[in-house]
């Protein structure tokens, strides 16, 4: 969600060559329908799903488009130095790219142990459970349906 709301700050060059200086400007013209599909992507379980009653399964499924973000970290992080960096140093840039790819990795990582624990949750409460990781540690099979 972080990286969403700093997508809406990306600027933009007008019709006749300048730099949008207006913030709400730039934030409306940045605002679209992949800021939205990440609010549902966070809260969808919590509102289109019975919470007296979660599966794995469902919340599997509302998890799995985020897996499509992880593409569009990069390119997002170009499209920023590119905008803003034509009067930076070279030095500069590095510096805020290399910045740029330690926060680009941490939330890759956190969608991928995210999406690698609904996974986890899924296969153990849908196969076989006196077999799996959640019955030896004495997880009990219903701990994840709230």
């Amino acid at each position: 969600m972080l990286d969403r709301l700093l997508d809406l700050f990306i600027g933009y060059t007008n019709k006749d060559g300048s730099e949008e200086t207006s913030i709400q400007n730039v934030i409306f013209k940045n605002f679209g329908s992949s800021f939205w599909m990440e609010i549902i992507y966070c809260v969808g379980p919590y509102i289109l799903l019975d919470l007296n009653n979660i599966k794995p399964l469902a919340i599997f499924m509302l998890k799995l488009p985020r897996l499509n973000r992880l593409f569009e970290i990069d390119t997002a992080i170009g499209c920023f130095v590119d905008f803003y960096g034509k009067n930076w140093t070279v030095f500069e840039k590095k510096n805020i790219k290399e910045r740029l790819e330690i926060l680009s990795f941490t939330i890759q990582t956190c969608v991928i142990v995210n999406f690698l624990t609904c996974c986890e949750i899924m296969i153990c409460t849908h196969r076989d459970y006196e077999q799996s990781w959640m019955f030896v540690e004495n997880i009990p099979q219903n701990q994840f349906q709230m």
